[in-house]
């Protein structure tokens, strides 16, 4: 250390005093980058945790979603037949109601 009489009588005046590098042992040196490691590894953890559970999320939505439009189509679908029979049984209804004749004729066995 500098005497700070010497200092002032050479008019030295030390402003800032900063470290440069600090060469720690080697197995303290390890065991600081043992625990930073941990640590980045444990929100590494933390982050592909979440992300799984987001991803849960999203997947049981879609499910969801897949569930109701399939339901949904097959509601309309089963309406859609409904009316199409119904039309289909009035259109035969009003085709042999007006030849009755012609009714027996193909409901018979000669024609099948």
């Amino acid at each position: 250390m500098i005497n700070p009489n010497s200092m002032a009588a050479l008019g030295i005046e030390v402003v800032d005093v900063r470290i440069k590098q600090i060469n720690l042992p080697a197995e303290v040196s390890e065991a600081i980058y043992n625990r930073m490691r941990a640590e980045r590894e444990a929100v590494a953890r933390r982050h592909r945790s979440q992300g799984q559970e987001e991803a849960e999320k999203l997947r049981a939505t879609a499910d969801y979603e897949v569930t109701k439009t399939l339901a949904e189509a097959e509601r309309q679908g089963r309406i859609l037949r409904g009316e199409g029979d119904a039309e289909s049984a009035k259109l035969f209804a009003d085709a042999f109601s007006q030849d009755p004749g012609f009714y027996a004729f193909i409901r018979s066995p000669a024609c099948v």
